[in-house]
């Protein structure tokens, strides 16, 4: 998907959350089109604003906001989210996902590896 199609995907789902406030798969997939346009910030409130309206159950709003976490340096938070993901998703491959991106965040930490950082 092109940068222009990312760009239209947020300004639809921009509406779409204004049209349904409560809808947390828009949330979910608006944190999607930021996170793409390297809008991590915003990604990281559209996470976070879907993980509260699922109740929790949606986990991949959850894996994704660990995600965001993690390229705005915020290490502890990032852990702490892949680890609820892996403990609290029913969906296993979701789960998988957050083991990866958890057992990659700690070798990246361990190595030294630079910590992404937005602001």
């Amino acid at each position: 998907m092109s940068r222009n199609d990312y760009g239209q995907a947020q300004n639809d789902l921009e509406r779409a959350t204004l049209l349904e406030p409560q809808n947390a798969e828009a949330f979910y997939w608006l944190g999607r089109a930021n996170l793409a346009l390297e809008r991590t910030q915003p990604a990281l409130l559209n996470f976070e604003r879907s993980v509260t309206l699922s109740g929790g159950n949606l986990a991949v709003a959850r894996l994704y906001q660990g995600i965001a976490e993690e390229r705005l340096g915020r290490t502890t938070e990032a852990e702490a989210s892949y680890e609820t993901v892996i403990q609290t998703s029913r969906d296993p491959l979701v789960a998988d996902r957050a083991r990866t991106e958890l057992e990659r965040f700690r070798q990246d930490i361990e190595m030294g590896a630079p910590v992404e950082f937005e602001q």
